[in-house]
């Protein structure tokens, strides 16, 4: 223990000693790798559990480790005086905000909170070290569930204009044209795109203000491309600086950076030439190391950015016209790889609109159509996406696809696969590439989300099939469908013999304990999959039984959703039995599944003997000691 202990200290000068023959000589580790250790420990989120057991153990590190490590602060449904605490302690302390790259505002009981989180980062701080004004280093904003009025715009307006974002969320907003126009004006203000990640969704605008946002995106792009060396002035920097030098009187930054150089120039030569340094030089190296080190503090220049994800759903005002205008200005977006446009309600017209845009955007592999409407004859263009573009995931849950729409996804991945074996053959027989480059490229799809389409018995015979032919899918969803256990049976011998899929969901199903009894065969010989989640499935005692034992002969399932099952104190003994022989999870949800104390006190009594590296869920369940319903 005293070891351990010596290693858990740190050094001023963040030297490790070598002289390993004194046994009283203390190793420190340095001060950087300390905060590595540290954000890989709580993930550098505050309020989080983990976060807080760093702060308590390591008070010995809070002014020069703990700190430093820090970058993400949620504000999530917060009184005004918790919201008080996290702005005086997080957000307004020097401490910590050097290091401060996101905030998260969600759903605040405060009226006026928002305003007052985003006009205390619209001011700059002041660095006593150095005397200057500075900002920290933030360059992703989340706003979630708040409703934004006309002074909460112009403060996000202004974070636009101050910090490198390059993730903005205003997601439930009430976000209408005005107010959208007004984001759009702060971002051609930057004179160059910094976005990578747009969310807009769950807004009221209209096609006036998006036509204005897509315009802003394309032209940003263009000066992007058009002048790589183009950079915007430090705001609240050189007006502010505090330091006695001859910089003070300057007038253009460009003297100020010319005199610094020149100066560094002088210090360089002197110290090669082992030359005493002046006194007058020696404060100017001084006063410009510090200036060197304070803009380490300010935001960094303007980073060009291209969007890369853009998330437009739940938007009902977007009509026809918006998509016709998103296939005549976006195409020239040729980073964009990810799109949601789910819950917008698309019309047939408005749907073949959408996939001619896709088609003449190759960049996109991520496609979100959910609850949109979309029938059997709608998914026929958008499997023919799947022959014509490198599409990796696509969601197009929700929606009436029936028998019809299976069949075509199933047609077009069969087709690729097809392709590709005789463009093997004959690259093997003639030594020769095929001329369509798309197709030996083979089938992209990875992720593949039906879930709530009205998936039966029917639609099983040909997912089994799809799933035969399928060589890259590694996600699966078909929850909240009709799949029992004769469609399971089905599916049984493909997912047997499955090495790609790592992730299948069979949530909301009717399974039952014979449902679950037919997916535990699937489970002993499968292996592949990694995380499986079969909530409410009606599994009961007996079927967890069946689940429990064939994950004795499965160590690849890491992850297990199990929740509202009522497998009882039973369901708990079992696994309680199992993890002295299987220690392969590292999480199990175990939540709203009617279990008491007894099954309580089995499981934590074996996880604590045989398997500590395990996180639970018993929420939601009935025993008296609500300690353990927390995630653990």
């Amino acid at each position: 223990m005293i070891k351990k202990k010596k290693y858990l200290n740190s050094s001023q000068n963040n030297n490790i000693p070598t002289n390993n023959n004194n046994s009283n000589q203390m190793v420190f580790l340095p001060h950087p790798i300390l905060i590595k250790i540290l954000a890989y420990a709580h993930g550098g989120i505050f309020p989080s559990v983990t976060f807080k057991s760093c702060l308590m153990v390591c008070k010995n590190w809070k002014q020069n480790i703990t700190p430093k490590s820090f970058s993400k602060l949620i504000f999530h449904q917060c009184s005004e005086s918790k919201r008080a605490y996290l702005m005086r302690t997080f957000l307004l302390s020097q401490e910590f905000n050097e290091t401060l790259s996101e905030i998260e505002v969600n759903s605040l009981t405060e009226i006026d909170g928002c305003l007052k989180i985003l006009g205390s980062l619209t001011t700059p701080f002041f660095c006593k070290f150095t005397s200057t004004l500075y900002h920290p280093p933030l360059n992703r904003l989340t706003i979630t569930g708040v409703e934004l009025k006309d002074r909460e715009i112009d403060l996000v307006t202004d974070l636009i204009r101050i910090y490198n974002i390059t993730s903005l969320t205003l997601k439930g907003v009430q976000l209408n044209d005005t107010y959208l126009i007004s984001i759009c004006k702060s971002l051609k203000d930057q004179h160059y795109n910094t976005l990578r990640y747009l969310n807009l969704s769950h807004n009221q605008f209209s096609k006036k203000s998006l036509e204005m946002l897509f315009e802003t995106l394309i032209e940003t792009l263009n000066t992007n491309h058009q002048d790589n060396l183009l950079t915007n002035s430090r705001k609240y920097f050189y007006h502010h600086l505090n330091i006695n030098s001859d910089q003070q009187n300057s007038e253009k930054e460009g003297d100020k950076r010319q005199s610094i150089q020149s100066n560094q120039t002088i210090v360089s030569n002197s110290t090669q030439s082992n030359k005493t340094v002046s006194p007058l030089v020696h404060q100017q190296l001084v006063d410009h190391q510090h200036v060197l080190q304070a803009r380490k503090l300010l935001h960094k220049n303007k980073q060009k950015e291209s969007l890369h994800t853009l998330d437009l759903s739940n938007n009902q005002k977007l009509n026809l016209e918006c998509i016709n205008l998103m296939k005549k200005v976006l195409v020239g977006l040729d980073s964009l790889n990810d799109i949601n446009l789910s819950g917008i309600s698309l019309c047939s017209e408005a749907l073949a609109s959408f996939i001619a845009f896709i088609k003449a955007t190759p960049s996109i592999r991520s496609i979100n159509l959910s609850n949109n409407g979309i029938y059997g004859k709608g998914v026929e263009g958008i499997s023919q996406l799947l022959l014509d573009n490198k599409i990796e995931s696509l969601d197009i849950s929700e929606n009436k696809i029936s028998t019809e729409g299976i069949k075509s996804l199933f047609q077009a991945i069969s087709t690729l696969n097809n392709s590709i074996n005789n463009n093997k053959n004959s690259i093997n027989n003639n030594n020769n590439l095929p001329s369509n480059k798309n197709i030996i490229a083979g089938s992209h799809l990875k992720h593949l989300y039906l879930r709530r389409t009205m998936l039966s018995f029917e639609e099983s015979l040909i997912l089994r099939n799809l799933i035969f032919q399928s060589q890259s899918l590694e996600t699966l969803d078909f929850s909240s469908n009709q799949i029992n256990k004769e469609s399971i049976s089905v599916l049984s011998e493909p997912l047997t013999f499955n090495r790609s899929i790592t992730d299948l969901n069979l949530s909301f199903n009717i399974l039952g304990p014979s449902g679950v009894e037919e997916l535990s065969k699937i489970i002993k010989s499968n292996k592949t999959i990694q995380t499986l989640h079969l909530h409410c499935v009606s599994m009961k005692k007996e079927g967890v039984a069946h689940l429990v034992d064939a994950l004795y002969h499965n160590h690849t399932i890491s992850t297990l959703y199990i929740s509202n099952n009522e497998i009882r104190n039973l369901g708990c003994l079992l696994f309680s039995k199992l993890f002295q022989k299987n220690q392969s999870l590292l999480y199990v949800d175990f939540s709203y599944n009617a279990i008491k104390d007894k099954g309580v006190n089995e499981l934590l009594k074996s996880v604590n003997e045989y398997h500590q590296h395990l996180k639970y869920d018993l929420g939601g369940n009935q025993f008296k000691n609500k300690d353990s319903c927390k995630i653990m």
